[in-house]
């Protein structure tokens, strides 16, 4: 990136074909971060969704970058707009892991149970997904969640979209695999699973099976 070029500007030219680069670049000189906020709050489609995949892949390599700005994470998931609430999803999951302040609280939790139901499949597989995170970091939630987790087959949505997500699930409980201390109601569920109408959700329970299996 030039440096008469702004973030912003990058993210007009090339949208989240930029999201690495500038990922990498923010990692360099943290003063960036603030660009990425400020992409995220402005009215630009195109660099608010480039800006937010950057802060998602920020997330995975230096959760700490974006923890003191948990809140924000929070308030894009109780807001309108699906594609950060998505993004949003996979940051609280990914900062649980350095969650020293316990930010994470059973309200926060209570909120990605409520969208394990969302008519929209994929809102639901995103929480799915920061759940797993979640319980691997916070054990006083591992036996929540995991309850929870496990009701994703119950949930009344498209058939074909219940199998999706109960191969997220299977993706999700694998995360935290060595801590799950019941593993009755877990085997149970991986089980059904083998009898999934969709190959691929049956193969994630038949690896899943495996797995658990060589504990």
């Amino acid at each position: 990136m030039s440096s008469k070029l702004s973030i912003h500007e990058v993210f007009r030219d090339k949208g989240n074909k930029a999201a690495e680069q500038i990922a990498r670049q923010v990692i360099e000189d943290k003063k960036l971060l603030t660009q990425l906020y400020d992409g995220v709050n402005g009215a630009d489609k195109r660099v608010k969704n480039a800006a937010a995949k950057t802060l998602q892949i920020l997330s995975t390599r230096e959760p700490r970058l974006l923890y003191p700005r948990f809140a924000f994470f929070v308030q894009l998931i109780e807001g309108d707009d699906t594609i950060l609430k998505w993004i949003a999803l996979d940051v609280v999951g990914n900062v649980a892991a350095v969650d020293t302040k316990n930010q994470i609280n059973k309200k926060i939790v209570q909120t990605l149970y409520d969208l394990l139901a969302d008519e929209s499949m994929i809102t639901a597989a995103h929480a799915v997904a920061a759940l797993g995170n979640i319980a691997l970091h916070k054990p006083r939630h591992r036996k929540d969640i995991t309850d929870n987790l496990l009701r994703v087959e119950n949930i009344k949505r498209n058939p074909e979209c219940r199998n999706i997500l109960i191969g997220h699930t299977i993706l999700a409980l694998t995360k935290y695999i060595d801590q799950i201390q019941d593993k009755k109601a877990v085997l149970a569920f991986a089980r059904r699973a083998l009898k999934n109408s969709r190959p691929a959700t049956k193969k994630k329970a038949e690896k899943f099976l495996r797995q658990l299996s060589l504990r």
